[in-house]
């Protein structure tokens, strides 16, 4: 899915605040800022939150996966041989469906967030 964070997704009379929030957010953090305000809402999103929920952005969900486990050591102890074997992908679907984790797709890049 391929979203689309702009000055006009906050409809016909929009808050000037929130404007200038998406605005400021853009700025400092360019189009991981925009699929934030896409994820949380448009009249959800606080620009303090983002630092915290962030986690990061990758080519694909696969490779957001792969990255994230290898930072967090989930496969430490495992010898390399038996790494293969592992079904990343069928881990970040329980991340999702547990709802511990937003992956949002924006330009061709994947943004990853935690709830």
């Amino acid at each position: 899915m391929t979203t689309t964070a702009s000055p006009a997704t906050f409809g016909e009379h929009p808050d000037l605040d929130d404007l200038l929030e998406l605005a400021k957010g853009v700025e400092e953090h360019g189009d991981a800022f925009r699929a934030w305000v896409e994820d949380r809402g448009v009249t959800n999103f606080i620009h303090e939150d983002f630092q915290e929920k962030y986690s990061g952005e990758a080519n694909s969900e696969r490779e957001w996966i792969e990255e994230h486990m290898e930072e967090m050591g989930v496969l430490d102890g495992v010898p390399d041989h038996l790494r293969p074997y592992f079904d990343s992908e069928a881990f970040l679907r329980d991340m999702k469906l547990a709802g511990d984790v937003s992956l949002i797709e924006f330009d061709e890049t994947v943004y990853a967030f935690w709830s």
